[in-house]
């Protein structure tokens, strides 16, 4: 293995560093760690390294799409990719992971979602030189570490103009996966959606609580439909696909996807967000050397993120309003936030 000069310096502090929390996370942990840092060959000092740190495998649609787009980003650059599966049921797993990455002379560290926050907050203080992306809501410090996110008040937005267009009886609901903030802004915007194109709606956004608990969504879902919900929009990932079969024939479902590809469950359209755009965006400008440690955020105007209708599904005149309410995000000339 080939290391950075300029990651020499730093190797002896990031040893004990990692050291101490391999000694907190015990044996079985210090031999799956050490083991990812053959995720890095022999390569020329020159050459650009990424390690994308994921925390299930790629089964997981978000960490497909994620590393799909790692893959395109480090194909254009030349560079080389490592993935790397953190155990986040460890608080240890994804700060060894990270701090793996950066030892193994990584450039760019992703870490793909909004559990990496903290975890990077400290490794990238040991790395310096490195720069650390995490798929997510997080300020930044400045320097090395930034976060990347969608405008989530976009997308729940569109989802309830889509949800709007599609009920039979004026009651419509989003479910999502964990309620965190961006989570909630999505519940939130989805209701003035619903109200932008019929007023006298009655909305409700309610959360899973988990992302893989595919049995606590369902038995949501089925509070939902006899409280007589007939639109649910469902963005809850593994769990969100176990609900979405588990209402086939008894509510309209309106997926969240990773994909163009149109869901077998959408009856009228899907809502489209694309974390591997996400991503490529932000290693392009650390590669471009413009990359400045903050908050990006981005959205329909950035084409990260999109409605998706089903063709002769919905009358002309309420996909024409869905797709105008669409433009208006792109232009600027709709704020959706609160």
């Amino acid at each position: 293995m080939i290391l950075h000069r300029a990651y020499a310096s730093c190797l002896p502090l990031a040893l004990m560093a990692v050291a101490l929390v391999l000694l907190l996370a015990g044996v079985a942990t210090v031999r799956r760690a050490f083991e990812t840092w053959l995720n890095f060959t022999p390569r020329p000092a020159a050459q650009f390294a990424i390690a994308l740190v994921a925390p299930r495998a790629t089964n997981d649609a978000w960490v497909a799409s994620g590393y799909c787009g790692a893959q395109r980003i480090a194909q254009q650059l030349g560079a080389q990719l490592a993935l790397i599966i953190a155990n986040e049921d460890q608080p240890a797993g994804i700060a060894v992971a990270l701090s793996n990455a950066a030892v193994a002379g990584a450039d760019v560290v992703i870490g793909h979602g909004g559990q990496f926050v903290e975890p990077c907050k400290a490794i990238a203080r040991l790395f310096p030189k490195t720069s650390f992306v995490v798929v997510g809501e997080y300020a930044g410090n400045g320097r090395n570490l930034g976060a990347v996110s969608f405008r989530d008040e976009e997308t729940g937005f569109l989802a309830g103009c889509l949800a709007a267009s599609c009920t039979s009886n004026g009651r419509v609901a989003y479910v999502g996966g964990m309620p965190l903030q961006h989570m909630r802004r999505k519940g939130i915007a989805f209701a003035k959606g619903a109200r932008f194109i019929t007023p006298d709606l009655v909305t409700t956004a309610v959360f899973a609580g988990s992302w893989v608990d595919g049995a606590r969504a369902c038995a949501l879902g089925d509070v939902l439909c006899r409280a007589g919900f007939d639109v649910v929009s469902v963005d809850a990932d593994s769990a969100g696909l176990a609900l979405q079969r588990h209402l086939a024939g008894r509510a309209q479902v309106i997926p969240w996807t990773t994909t163009d590809t149109m869901a077998p469950e959408a009856t009228a359209g899907q809502i489209v967000q694309r974390p591997d755009l996400l991503i490529e965006h932000s290693v392009a400008l650390i590669w471009q050397g413009t990359w400045q440690g903050r908050q990006y955020r981005l959205g329909v105007r950035e084409g990260v993120h999109d409605v998706l209708l089903r063709a002769a599904a919905l009358p002309l005149p309420c996909a024409q309003r869905i797709y105008h309410a669409r433009d208006l995000l792109r232009a600027g000339d709709l704020d959706v936030g609160h």
